[in-house]
């Protein structure tokens, strides 16, 4: 069972609270409130506008590494 714990919306100046598990881009591991859930707010969304497929995946490879890292400094194994 997932644990019911709540973070902050992720865009900017955004006070709404929501359950990570169920609000987190499994892409770009974003957390978003339903307000905020536009691919305006989305990095991997942003990526997807590449020209070519090439720059996309790159750009999106890139987004999931940062996110990863960021993930693992804040949540240590």
């Amino acid at each position: 069972m997932p644990e019911l714990i709540e973070y902050p919306c992720e865009a900017t100046g955004c006070q709404a609270r929501v359950l990570r598990w169920d609000a987190i881009c499994s892409l770009c591991h974003v957390v978003c409130c339903s307000e905020h859930d536009t691919p305006d707010h989305h990095p991997c969304q942003k990526a997807r506008t590449k020209e070519t497929p090439e720059l996309r995946m790159t750009a999106i490879r890139q987004i999931q590494a940062d996110t990863e890292r960021q993930y693992v400094s804040i949540n240590p194994p």
